[in-house]
């Protein structure tokens, strides 16, 4: 039943699309929330951790739903090219992405006031590295079923991004 599949992710969509309005809401309170150290990491890494893992998860499940409403999802011929074309997408955004912020003068309290569009750039970031580590994966990786592709590709990249942030 395909519209079964179909109403999961648009749920999963609405409610990751939720989780981030309600973030935003409470973005102060929790701010100051996660300014102690948690587990002895600093309070903003936990925050963005938990910011990009639910994003992450959120893009693994829409995947892994469209998977398996559609079973040659991942074996389309088109995901040979999709690592090289998100590559270029990547790196397109990113350079119009810094000559955008290095252009136009922000108020002192953008950091707050815009906080929303500042997450909507992690959001999209996020995602886009995620689909090009699971493209690299089924271009590149060794043949395993779909659903170990995919949730190596979640994994792999939540473990990327807290490397990054941790080393960086």
């Amino acid at each position: 039943m395909k519209n079964r599949w179909f109403i999961l992710q648009l749920f999963t969509f609405l409610f990751i699309t939720g989780l981030f309005g309600v973030l935003h809401s409470f973005a102060i309170p929790l701010h100051t929330f996660f300014q102690a150290e948690v587990l002895g990491l600093p309070g903003s890494f936990v925050s963005s951790a938990l910011f990009v893992g639910f994003i992450l998860l959120g893009g693994h499940v829409i995947d892994y739903f469209q998977h398996r409403k559609k079973a040659t999802f991942l074996k389309h011929p088109l995901w040979s090219k999709v690592p090289f074309i998100l590559l270029a997408v990547l790196l397109l955004s990113a350079v119009i992405l810094t000559v955008l912020f290095t252009s136009i003068s922000l108020p002192s309290d953008a950091g707050l006031s815009y906080r929303w569009v500042v997450d909507l750039f992690a959001a999209y970031f996020t995602l886009l590295f995620y689909l090009l580590v699971l493209s690299i994966m089924i271009r590149f990786g060794e043949e395993v079923s779909a659903e170990k592709t995919l949730h190596r590709a979640y994994f792999s990249s939540l473990a990327a991004y807290i490397l990054l942030v941790f080393f960086v």
